[in-house]
């Protein structure tokens, strides 16, 4: 059997990114959020969850492009990031306090934490995904996104290639009793990139189990524009979510789109 999990990432980005989100769950694919507690629009993600009844959600903990919650330099890229961690003008202990002080943040607004990942995708970094272990241990968070091998969909470019090999490099596949993934991850290549063409022939191709689908959809919005321009296609992504062809394809090849909740009981592999 083939079950799909669709993650909207970036959920408190901004307003306009609150807005596709919602809009990806009502009436698109979308299956699953996960929240930037660090987000300038984290209070308005709050409020539309509860508005509109979703109660369990990723920590989409970030250390880059964002501004932190405890520290306060801002790191404003992965680039930065990994070269701070090389110096050491970034410790694992100030990345340990940063990530548990925003899931804090997230139990406090009321919400069940389903899952963890990462902006930026911070932890394909084998240091990051220690500390997402042990957090997940320690607040009994049952799943962390995986990094698994990704075929490489559409035309392969130069972008797509360099992608792929920093995902063979960094893919994992190890266990660790107590926490969950999904067997395979698709979207990773294409993130901020998602077209309707690029995600009918990633279902095209959907291996047997558990996949999750990292999407990035949003309506543009001076925030966006101005401070968080990688984001630029989301309403490109969000309109992927929504198509009637995706929702087509999905029924001919007998995809079950599940929740991270409803995974867990899917039996996927572990992290």
């Amino acid at each position: 059997m083939k079950y799909l999990i669709v993650n909207a990432d970036d959920f408190g980005m901004s307003r306009g990114t609150n807005e596709g989100i919602v809009k990806a769950m009502r009436d698109g694919i979308a299956t699953g959020v996960s929240i930037l507690a660090a987000g300038g629009a984290f209070d308005d993600a709050v409020g539309l969850a509860r508005a509109n009844g979703i109660h369990g959600v990723g920590a989409h903990l970030s250390f880059t492009e964002i501004p932190n919650l405890i520290l306060k330099d801002r790191v404003n890229s992965l680039e930065s990031f990994v070269a701070g961690s090389l110096f050491g003008t970034i410790r694992q202990e100030d990345v340990r306090r940063e990530f548990r002080s925003q899931l804090d943040r997230i139990r406090a607004a009321g919400l069940e934490i389903t899952h963890l990942d990462t902006h930026e995708h911070l932890h394909l970094l084998p240091k990051v995904r220690r500390i997402l272990i042990d957090l997940a241990l320690e607040y009994k968070i049952p799943a962390i996104r995986p990094y698994r091998v990704e075929r490489i969909a559409g035309r392969p470019t130069a972008g797509r290639i360099y992608r792929s090999l920093v995902n063979r490099y960094f893919a994992n596949k190890d266990k660790v009793d107590g926490i969950s993934c999904a067997d395979h991850l698709i979207g990773f290549l294409d993130s901020g990139k998602l077209s309707e063409g690029l995600l009918v022939e990633m279902l095209g191709s959907l291996d047997e189990g558990v996949t999750e689908l990292v999407a990035h959809p949003g309506f543009l919005d001076p925030d966006i524009l101005d401070r968080f321009r990688w984001h630029k296609n989301c309403e490109y992504e969000l309109y992927a979510l929504t198509s009637r062809k995706v929702k087509r394809v999905i029924e001919e090849k007998g995809i079950k789109l599940i929740t991270h909740q409803e995974a867990l009981r899917e039996g996927p592999g572990d992290a």
